[in-house]
């Protein structure tokens, strides 16, 4: 895994963004895929409360339920931290796994 370098809410003129992170295929469990990396796009913060991807660890596993992120042009309006070793043109997918606050507080709503 590698992971998009990011900066904390409230350092900069947005309230939300989204970092690309660069991850290994262990297992794909539904649909298809078959490259051995994938391109995901995590939310980091919303209305300035960091969520949980901010703090996933190279090195571990994590199930992700993802979507083309082509399906989503509402990300077009917001920041992205997007800082890997790899064209920006290859494929991105978006994580649409529950979203889940790194404190304890109201659930995020996506915008």
């Amino acid at each position: 895994m590698q992971k998009s370098t990011i900066k904390k809410p409230g350092t900069l003129p947005y309230r939300h963004a989204y970092a690309i992170y660069l991850y290994k295929v262990e297992k794909v469990t539904a649909g298809k895929y078959s490259e051995p990396t994938l391109r995901v796009a995590h939310w980091m913060f919303l209305d300035n409360q960091m969520l949980a991807p901010s703090e996933y660890e190279v090195g571990k596993t994590y199930d992700l339920a993802v979507e083309s992120l082509d399906d989503y042009p509402e990300f077009e309006g917001y920041a992205i931290f997007d800082t890997l070793d790899m064209p920006p043109e290859a494929p991105t997918f978006y994580d649409v796994g529950p979203l889940e606050p790194l404190k304890a507080a109201a659930p995020a709503v996506r915008p």
